[in-house]
């Protein structure tokens, strides 16, 4: 998975993050793929300011919403008699009030807290989702519908968490492993893209002062471009020194 930049590949992942949330119910019901649906967004999420992944987030929920809740206005239309259009109304309603505010919330604070350790943005992430759920469960009256834990209804194993801390318990264990997934891809892009800015110079030797830094670059070098090498500054001035400098 590669960090990208461009808003058509944000709207791509995004997309991408709906289609899978949506095969993750029924009637497809495939569970396995709640594991992995949220990465792309949360990737997106985390590289981009609060503002634009806030907004992103809005646009997964209201097209996630579209492609799980659309049974909603034929419900109000042909089991209670009711206008359609008073179905397109509260199906707005719902997706506005209840489902954009803490997706919303949820993409901003992956964005807030991308400058923290790994682990605790994995932590926060999977909190806000669950906080989010929570909130859209009971406010207004309630929406409960569509929560991530229901995704693991098939799979007997996950099920059993419920029995602690209900589908919320469920849902946070899931959002974790996609966080976690998501914080994996960005490393592997910052190497792929600290290997590509090398080779791009045409240079033999990588320098720098920090060894942690050097020790990372040079790992990646070494498996993917074994003709470039690191060298520690320190190093290099060593080598360089004249004998009656010494």
């Amino acid at each position: 998975m590669r960090v990208v930049h461009t808003e058509s590949h944000l709207l791509n992942a995004i997309n991408m993050t709906k289609s899978e949330a949506l095969a993750a119910f029924p009637p497809l019901a495939a569970w396995w793929i709640a594991w992995i649906a949220l990465a792309p967004l949360i990737v997106v999420a985390r590289t981009r300011g609060v503002r634009a992944a806030a907004l992103c987030g809005a646009l997964y929920a209201a097209a996630g919403t579209c492609a799980t809740v659309d049974w909603l206005p034929r419900t109000i239309a042909v089991y209670y008699q009711q206008p359609v259009v008073l179905g397109l109304v509260l199906f707005a309603g719902v997706t506005l009030l209840m489902v954009v505010p803490p997706v919303a919330a949820f993409a901003a604070t992956v964005s807030l807290t991308a400058t923290a350790s790994s682990a605790l943005r994995v932590l926060v992430a999977a909190a806000a989702w669950t906080a989010g759920e929570l909130w859209r469960a009971h406010a207004f009256g309630g929406n409960p519908w569509v929560l991530v834990g229901y995704s693991q209804t098939h799979n007997l194993y996950v099920a059993q968490l419920a029995d602690l801390a209900g589908p919320y318990g469920i849902g946070f264990v899931v959002v974790a492993v996609n966080a976690a997934l998501a914080e994996a891809a960005l490393a592997l892009g910052a190497r792929t893209r600290a290997r590509d800015a090398v080779v791009a110079t045409g240079a033999e030797v990588c320098t720098a002062t920090d060894n942690s830094c050097l020790m990372q670059i040079n790992g990646v070098l070494a498996r993917t471009a074994p003709d470039r090498r690191c060298l520690h500054l320190a190093e290099i001035l060593a080598a360089t020194e004249s004998p009656a400098a010494r």
